[in-house]
């Protein structure tokens, strides 16, 4: 195959970086810092996510993706690391700055990179008609399905949360993750929201307001409430399609502490049966520096604790 010179460069930037030729390894670069400030990397060049240095029989995902190096597909994932109950929408606001939301944060990013995903994660809010929790969010690229299942679930079983969501682009995926940019304080936007029929949304605050995001699970057609919250601000909706579900508990019998060990129990046969290269050393290691509730080893956590 004849490369043009932006081929080549491509192929000389990961080849520098002892990187695979993937979409993925290609943004990672950026993120790394392994390219100069002065140099702007051109878009990825290949339709296809690998053109050369694969391997033909390596195992592929559900929808013929490379199950190792694959095609760049945004996912996202929902994790919170309130254990309270019944906090209300400016308790969780003040959460976003606590020290579990912190450290959250800092085991999403270790998770992420060890699993060689490309992910941004951000400080977030869920929030219903009589309740809200601070949460992560993480926005991620070049994920598998499995990859987001096992990621999901360790930061679900060191929060120890319930259950956590994540989300995967699929055209032919039966679910949807809607977003608007919304103006305004968090308070007038989460009213405005549960007013116009958006019974559970999360909030991502920024300097505008917020961005409103909303998981369209299944038959569960929320397209017209979503459109008159984007209305209300003359904002346009960021419609994705694709696979999303809840990983962990599915119980709710039992006490809180039960629901939350069972659900332990499930995030374990996720990591365990994911199939992930690296997820059980990766585990080991993240579930020894951050213990079962979240404050393990890290110490400013210990200090609070």
């Amino acid at each position: 195959m004849t490369l043009s010179i932006g081929e080549r460069g491509v192929i000389a930037l990961l080849k520098m970086a002892g990187k695979p030729i993937t979409r993925a390894n290609y943004i990672a670069l950026d993120y790394a810092g392994d390219v100069p400030d002065d140099v702007e990397l051109p878009d990825y060049p290949w339709e296809d996510e690998t053109l050369t240095d694969f391997d033909p029989d390596e195992p592929r995902d559900d929808r013929g993706r490379w199950a190792q190096g694959e095609a760049v597909v945004h996912g996202a994932e929902f994790v919170s690391p309130n254990v309270s109950s019944n906090l209300d929408l400016p308790e969780a606001i003040h959460s976003l700055t606590g020290d579990r939301q912190m450290a959250l944060t800092e085991a999403a990013a270790q998770i992420h990179r060890a699993l060689g995903i490309v992910a941004h994660s951000v400080p977030a809010v869920g929030a219903w008609a009589d309740g809200a929790e601070n949460s992560v969010m993480t926005r991620t690229e070049g994920a598998t399905m499995a990859q987001l299942r096992v990621a999901a679930a360790m930061q679900g079983y060191l929060a120890d949360q319930k259950a956590v969501l994540i989300f995967d682009e699929n055209p032919k995926g039966k679910s949807w993750l809607y977003s608007f940019q919304a103006k305004g304080a968090l308070a007038d936007i989460h009213k405005n929201a549960i007013d116009d029929g958006l019974a559970f949304h999360t909030l991502e605050p920024n300097d505008r307001g917020a961005l409103v995001h909303v998981a369209a699970i299944g038959d569960n057609d929320v397209s017209a409430a979503v459109k008159r919250g984007a209305d209300r601000y003359g904002s346009e909706v960021e419609a994705k399609q694709g696979d999303a579900e809840f990983v962990g508990g599915q119980s709710e019998s039992g006490s809180d502490r039960e629901q939350r060990d069972e659900a332990k129990s499930a995030y374990s046969r996720a990591i365990e049966g994911s199939g992930v290269q690296g997820a059980d050393t990766l585990w080991q290691r993240v579930h020894y520096a951050y213990g079962e509730d979240l404050i393990g080893s890290h110490p400013k956590l210990k200090m609070a604790a």
